[in-house]
């Protein structure tokens, strides 16, 4: 086995040049920037212009194509390529050469980074601590996954035995929920629960309640399930979230709960339930400037730390308008197509559903219907694209306008959530009760066939 980088390089493009059959399996694992040598990397990029094009790969064929790139010279010429083509090397090991170049690209490539993190330590430009550890983490993490290339295509077999494992799992499963609860029945009989890598969006205009409903979720979940929640608030602070969840739990009215307007009997219900709420793993991070990546590293190491007390369970971001990605600042629609794309990836990354919250654009308000659709989202139909459910949050603000602040107290107002996205189920309209002086959401009273209308797309 070739023990230096120039002689594994060597290894495997002698292999291609002995045998086009193995090209594909070197192509899976390999590209140029994975060689050291630049005329290596010069020759594996004619070898691969060439295989593409369907064509027999050997010393002629590579050599004209160099020659016709006027780079035959460059690579060594004819002779060099006569000389690597008479390695005494099996061309039925190429695949094991290509890890071997893999590996010490890896190597390379770790010993680089390392070096960029050692001088950005010691020179930070005005960097935090934080934010160091952050990118180091993130850069470590890509050349990580650059070692999956190998896997990605594999024959339907390999995943029959899961999928078959995964049904016998299900099967056990008493109810029909084959996710995490939300606490709302109605929600749960459409999604079946909050599933593992499901990017979910909630969305509507301001004020409907979007991130009433999701702390409501995430609170649900961290009473029922053990692992972790973990929020980010790009909007609120900290303390609002923690505060509002707190006077939901009290029921408190939220004017009299952030005045301190509290009597006996409020106390003690803040009392009761500060206790209570202390006890929940919902952790907050109200970074205003957090990006995917950021994201993404926290929830890495929140992960890790309860990795053997249930992993993290939800992940809640407020809201994906007001997250940028770095260096990415010419266009905002591919921006968020990107940000979109990267929180999908952070669910199948943690095995967790992620909910995202979104606003809708202004056109809503000026049409006469003023429901929601999916082409409201804001900004980008990358969203849209990339989510698993999509729940649109509406109520009508005309009739809300009819009703006494009295009713309001005692039997807050009807919200719908319209469900116009389900990838794995149906879509349709549920119906919710909105507690506006409370921020909370709850089932309503009288749950009956009407609390789910749905039926594929046919209501929209």
């Amino acid at each position: 086995m070739p023990n230096s980088n120039v002689e594994a390089e060597q290894a495997v493009l002698g292999s291609l040049l002995l045998s086009r059959e193995k090209y594909p399996e070197v192509d899976a694992l390999l590209s140029s920037s994975d060689f050291e040598s630049e005329v290596h990397k010069e020759i594996y990029e004619c070898i691969k212009s060439i295989a593409d094009k369907g064509k027999p790969i050997d010393h002629i064929t590579v050599s004209k194509q160099l020659d016709r790139n006027n780079a035959l010279q460059r690579v060594g010429g004819l002779d060099y390529l006569k000389e690597l083509q008479e390695i005494p090397v099996s061309a039925l090991a190429a695949d094991s050469y290509a890890n071997l170049v893999k590996d010490q690209s890896i190597d390379r490539n770790l010993r680089r980074v390392l070096q960029q993190l050692i001088n950005l330590s010691e020179n930070p430009k005005g960097k935090t601590s934080d934010e160091i550890l952050q990118e180091a983490e993130a850069k470590i993490f890509e050349l990580s996954e650059s070692k999956t290339k190998e896997d990605s295509l594999k024959q339907i077999k390999t995943f029959v035995k899961d999928v078959r494992a995964k049904l016998e799992e299900l099967a056990k499963i008493e109810g029909d929920l084959i996710g995490i609860s939300s606490g709302y029945r109605v929600i749960d009989n459409v999604t079946k629960g909050l599933k593992p890598e499901e990017l979910i969006v909630i969305a509507g205009r301001p004020s409907m309640g979007k991130t009433s409903l999701a702390m409501n979720i995430a609170e649900n979940v961290a009473k029922s399930e053990d692992g972790c929640i973990a929020v980010f608030s790009l909007e609120m602070s900290s303390q609002s979230l923690t505060s509002r969840m707190l006077g939901s739990m009290a029921n408190i009215n939220q004017q009299e709960f952030m005045v301190g307007n509290l009597n006996e009997r409020h106390w003690e219900k803040v009392y009761d339930q500060s206790s209570k709420l202390s006890e929940l793993n919902i952790f907050i991070d109200d970074s205003a400037n957090i990006n995917p990546m950021e994201i993404r590293a926290k929830c890495r190491r929140l992960a890790k730390q309860f990795r053997k007390n249930g992993g993290i369970k939800l992940v809640v971001i407020d809201y994906i308008q007001l997250m940028q990605m770095p260096g990415k600042n010419e266009n905002r629609v591919n921006e968020l197509s990107d940000i979109s794309r990267a929180l999908k990836q952070l669910a199948k990354e943690i095995k967790a559903p992620v909910i995202i919250l979104s606003q809708l654009n202004r056109m809503v308000e000026q049409r006469p219907n003023k429901r929601p659709m999916m082409a409201d989202l804001r900004d980008s139909g990358a969203i849209e694209q990339d989510a698993d459910m999509v729940f649109l949050l509406h109520r009508d603000r005309e009739t809300d306008s009819g009703i006494s602040r009295e009713d309001i107290l005692k039997n807050g107002v009807e919200s719908e959530l319209i469900v116009a996205k389900n990838r794995n189920g149906e879509t349709g309209v549920v119906n919710l009760v909105f507690l506006p002086h409370y921020t909370r959401f709850e089932n309503r009273s009288r749950v009956d066939d009407d609390d789910f209308d749905g039926g594929g797309n046919s209501n929209f």
